[in-house]
């Protein structure tokens, strides 16, 4: 059994090391598609100053702390595009690369947008925000009294969590960009 690899933590990401970590994936997907059409098109070769630089460092601001939500949906499918190689389905994606920063940062991204959005939230999302292992936060969903997370559908074990109760929650966890739990 390999070990396990130690989870970052959101709010200790670096966005410039984060950046040349897509970057160098990106790199590597540019290669395979140029080789697939036969040699047509250019290889990426601006780190600083190029678009996907900009969708890295917007997709953590907004991941770490709510801000840069203009276009986040846009530079998130850039993230997943340069990080994955497809857009199609990137936190399904993201959720298979939780361990590395840019999956951390894509899921804590999609967990931060649903809540905005009123959406159902999956209980990784939360722990990608918040740093709390997923089992904790299967536990606070659990039908009790008093629980503070409240499950879409109650009778399933498996329910994405409801928007309202995540919010109230990260509120009262600290997490930056919902501390007035708006």
């Amino acid at each position: 059994m390999r070990p396990r690899k130690k989870m970052p933590k959101l709010g200790e990401i670096d966005a410039e090391t984060l950046v040349l970590e897509v970057y160098s994936q990106a790199h590597d997907h540019a290669r395979k598609l140029v080789r697939l059409l036969d040699g047509v098109g250019a290889i990426l070769t601006d780190v600083e100053g190029s678009p996907i630089a900009h969708a890295v460092r917007a997709t953590l601001q907004f991941a770490q702390t709510g801000q840069s939500r203009h276009g986040v949906e846009t530079h998130m499918q850039a993230v997943a595009f340069a990080s994955w190689g497809s857009p199609a389905s990137p936190t399904t994606a993201a959720l298979g690369h939780q361990e590395t920063a840019i999956g951390l940062v894509y899921v804590a991204a999609a967990g931060r947008l649903a809540v905005l959005k009123g959406a159902p939230v999956d209980r990784r999302w939360l722990s990608a925000l918040t740093g709390v292992a997923t089992s904790t936060i299967e536990g606070l969903g659990a039908p009790r009294r008093g629980n503070p997370l409240e499950r879409v559908d109650p009778r399933s074990r498996d329910s994405a969590l409801t928007a309202d109760s995540a919010r109230a929650w990260l509120a009262s966890r600290n997490v930056p960009g919902f501390e007035d739990g708006r």
